[in-house]
């Protein structure tokens, strides 16, 4: 009896030495150099929440870089659903979805945020022949219930997203 509970036991130490490996090997997204300044104030705004001796962890695709506009030139969206610091995940997400950040190329002002606030989804589209993106969000703020779906599409106006189309 006493060797089947050793045994079980070790068990258990290599399981959990096992599971904690993984998750400390996980993969990070290697950030482009030369990011707009926006960009990384905005970054460096939100490592401040990491304590002291935490290492921040930027997961693959939390930082996507495309054209959102129709420009042509390249815009940036944060999904801190994918940031982490140290251990501590989701740390910038709720019922309402996780913290995005999204910011657009502007002629005359070089970069400007077109959202900072939780979504659950935001996908970029073309409706009308405008760019425009719908975004996935908590059901209160649709005057629903908070699981219910609540969807926001706004498109661009040439210098910002706007809900009128």
């Amino acid at each position: 009896m006493t060797s089947r509970l050793h045994c079980a036991t070790l068990l258990v130490v290599i399981a959990a030495a096992s599971f904690t490996s993984a998750a400390s090997a996980q993969k990070q997204q290697t950030l482009p150099p030369n990011l707009p300044k926006i960009v990384t104030d905005a970054m460096e705004t939100n490592l401040k929440e990491c304590e002291s001796g935490e290492k921040p962890l930027y997961k693959p695709g939390f930082l996507t870089v495309r054209d959102i506009n129709a420009d042509g030139k390249p815009d940036y969206i944060l999904n801190y659903d994918l940031f982490q610091c140290g251990d501590r995940v989701s740390m910038f997400c709720g019922t309402g979805g996780c913290q995005t950040e999204i910011f657009a190329s502007e002629e005359d002002k070089g970069y400007v945020p077109v959202w900072n606030k939780l979504a659950r989804k935001v996908t970029f589209l073309t409706l009308a022949k405008r760019p425009a993106m719908r975004i996935d969000l908590h059901g209160t703020l649709c005057g629903r219930n908070g699981s219910e779906r609540c969807t926001l599409t706004l498109y661009w106006n040439g210098s910002e997203f706007h809900p009128a189309n």
